[in-house]
């Protein structure tokens, strides 16, 4: 009875708000986005029995739709973890309430459920089950697999609410997520492994038998509650201690108070505002992926190394070479931040925030490439991870090094302004030619994709590294900042 009033609470809560024509404009919008997404998985349904019939990949129709299920909930369980981490837990409207604290925990993990994802599966799956599927097997197969569905959706509505609320609150849990679920899918349309071929057999065994579909539903009810303990501790800390600030929580980014987000948007302004970088950064987009594709649409080219390299220079040029120019752009606006009060530290991880900002869009305008070969998506995100969790600590670190302010009212792409000294030169330098040479011992014994993987690896190992390189910067900007200003006023 405490949940009902819980969630007859909530409700309450949600039509009183309602009543403001901003937040009831807001909503209509909401719900017209969920009703298309609705609509599309609706349409996807009903166009997915024709497209297993035309299919010719060796298996039955059966098989290629639970593949497709096992793709479809490892995808799905990464998204909805990654939402959930973008709110925090707010506990505080119902802590003045006569319930306990685990009375809240229980309601707020059961309003998880009521989530869109939990019945777009049902949208696309159900009907090419029923039509293509279920003759062959009879309605009580059929029935067991939407219940099998359900318990699905269970899973990755608790594992998602507790990922997101908890390890999920941290930049370098979310690289490892996302290169395990990346790995994963890899190595299983590569052949390695055999998930989809397990997981086929275990849908195909479930639905048959009701008693173990019985166990796996005593299976989910030990995790929820497992995980609650857990989830119960976190909650305890978040109250007292806010500990959603040490996230990547992009509601608070994009508060009009938060420091940090004012930061990323003064520093976007100077970017578009400054000549120099207004023709720089353009430039340097359009040279690296017109370099690339003279390189990698010449079919006498199979050089790895340099198709490796044209990959890097059009997907991360641009953005190393920004790193090295980082805390002297400011130039005459430098002595009013370093006065200012503000951290420096959010000063620092805010270069740190729009430089992975400009990876993600110059890494999505290289996607082009990917019309002339789908594998070089692996280049592309292994590129990535080694830019956000090598290149840019190191880059951030050399440009404390800098003393000579720049002038951005000019539009030069070269010159003695570039501010570009030996120290820095060496450090990029090394960094990025490592990349290629460990790539090239690779390829001499013709494991490109091993080459690949142990970079990822290898840049995963340094996204945990970030936050220690973060405050090392922080320190050395704060030791050199009267040198730096005197050099700047020059």
């Amino acid at each position: 009875m405490k949940l009902v009033a819980l969630f007859k609470h909530y409700f309450t809560i949600k039509i009183y708000k309602l009543q403001d024509s901003e937040v009831a404009l807001t909503s209509v919008f909401m719900g017209l986005g969920a009703f298309m997404m609705l609509a599309y998985f609706l349409i996807a349904g009903f166009l997915l029995p024709s497209v297993l019939n035309e299919l010719d990949n060796g298996l039955t129709s059966s098989e290629t739709l639970l593949s497709w299920m096992c793709y479809y909930f490892m995808i799905d369980l990464f998204l909805r973890a990654f939402l959930e981490s973008q709110g925090g837990v707010n506990i505080k409207p119902y802590l003045t309430l006569p319930i306990s604290k685990k009375t809240i925990l229980y309601f707020l993990q059961y309003k998880a459920f009521f989530s869109l994802f939990n019945f777009l599966p049902f949208l696309l799956f159900s009907f090419s089950y029923i039509k293509v599927i279920s003759p062959e097997n009879g309605g009580v197969v059929c029935f067991n697999f939407f219940v099998l569905l359900f318990i699905h959706c269970l899973f990755n509505s608790t594992l998602s609410f507790h990922i997101g609320k908890t390890v999920g609150k941290k930049i370098t849990s979310w690289a490892v997520i996302l290169f395990s679920i990346g790995g994963t899918i890899f190595l299983e349309w590569k052949g390695y492994t055999g998930i989809v071929n397990y997981y086929t057999q275990y849908v195909s065994l479930l639905v048959k038998s009701p008693m173990l579909m019985l166990g796996v539903f005593i299976l989910y009810i030990l995790l929820f509650y497992t995980l609650s303990l857990t989830l119960k501790k976190y909650l305890s800390l978040e109250v007292l201690n806010d500990a959603s600030e040490i996230g990547i929580d992009l509601a608070k980014l994009f508060n009009k108070e938060s420091v940090l987000g004012n930061l990323m948007l003064y520093e976007t302004r100077l970017i578009l505002r400054s000549k120099k970088f207004r023709y720089l950064l353009p430039f340097q987009i359009l040279f690296g992926n017109f370099y690339a594709a003279t390189v990698l649409m010449n079919g006498e080219i199979s050089s790895t190394i340099l198709r490796s390299f044209a990959l890097f220079m059009a997907t991360l040029v641009c953005t190393s070479t920004y790193a090295g120019m980082f805390f002297s752009m400011e130039s005459k606006f430098y002595p009013f931040l370093m006065t200012a009060n503000i951290p420096i530290k959010l000063y620092v991880k805010s270069k740190y925030y729009i430089l992975i900002l400009l990876v993600f869009v110059s890494a999505f305008i290289s996607c082009w490439t990917l019309f002339i070969n789908v594998e070089y998506i692996f280049y592309i995100i292994t590129f990535m991870l080694y830019t956000i969790g090598v290149v840019i600590p190191m880059m951030m670190y050399a440009s404390t090094y800098n003393r000579k302010a720049l002038d951005l009212d000019q539009s030069s792409f070269f010159g003695k302004d570039t501010n570009m000294n030996m120290y820095q030169f060496g450090v990029s330098f090394t960094f990025i030619i490592m990349l290629f040479v460990i790539l090239g011992a690779f390829d001499l014994f013709d494991l490109g994709f091993a080459g690949l993987i142990v970079m990822s690896l290898l840049s995963v190992v340094g996204l945990f590294f970030i936050p220690k390189n973060i405050d090392l910067v922080s320190k050395k900007l704060s030791s050199a900042k009267f040198e730096m200003l005197e050099s700047f006023k020059k």
